[in-house]
């Protein structure tokens, strides 16, 4: 079997519930509105809560530029941005990615953030990825019951994986090995 990367960046996704997304400038305020000020939402993130919306639609603008795997998640019923999904680390030559995400507090605890990794695990092992891993501070409990809910499994803690704010946070690492790539008892594709 010959291993590759598709690279379908701009491959648009959809579950029950939601569409995952092109960024576009239009999303910018339901972005800036329900969650890229929230403070709560961006605890563990990397990034600090946006100052004005100019803000916001520079990192979309950015995000659009990318050639990446990045989706704005949009709520059928509301048709509103709700959050984000996107690759943050990759290696092609390797078959894995990390896969990153956050939302709106709104629409914590139901079930669509797992709904939209699944999708976003499924489309990555459908463009050639092996390996899609994620990974979440000790203390932010609940992103690891999304990836639990996911199907992922759990691989460890990784010491020191995340400095947010001045503070290093342990984090636990979760994975998911692409079912449709066959290894043999050496771990060389079939």
């Amino acid at each position: 079997m010959k291993m590759e990367i598709k690279c379908n960046f701009r491959q648009e996704l959809e579950t029950e519930r939601l569409y995952l997304k092109n960024w576009q400038t239009s999303f910018a305020k339901d972005m800036y509105n329900n969650w890229a000020t929230d403070k709560e939402v961006v605890k563990f993130l990397s990034w600090e809560p946006h100052k004005n919306i100019e803000e916001t639609m520079q990192i979309i603008s950015m995000w659009i530029a990318e050639a990446n795997y990045n989706w704005c998640i949009v709520e059928k019923s509301t048709n509103q941005a709700i959050g984000s999904i996107n690759v943050v680390r990759k290696s092609d030559r390797d078959f894995w990615c990390e896969v990153g995400y956050c939302s709106s507090k709104k629409v914590w605890n139901r079930g669509y953030m797992t709904e939209a990794l699944k999708a976003v695990i499924n489309f990555l092992f459908s463009e050639g990825y092996y390996k899609v891993q994620l990974l979440h501070a000790k203390e932010n409990i609940a992103s690891g019951r999304v990836m639990q809910k996911a199907g992922m499994t759990f691989q460890g803690e990784s010491k020191a994986a995340s400095y947010v704010r001045g503070k290093f946070h342990d984090c636990n690492v979760y994975y998911a090995l692409n079912p449709n790539i066959k290894l043999d008892k050496n771990n060389i594709v079939k």
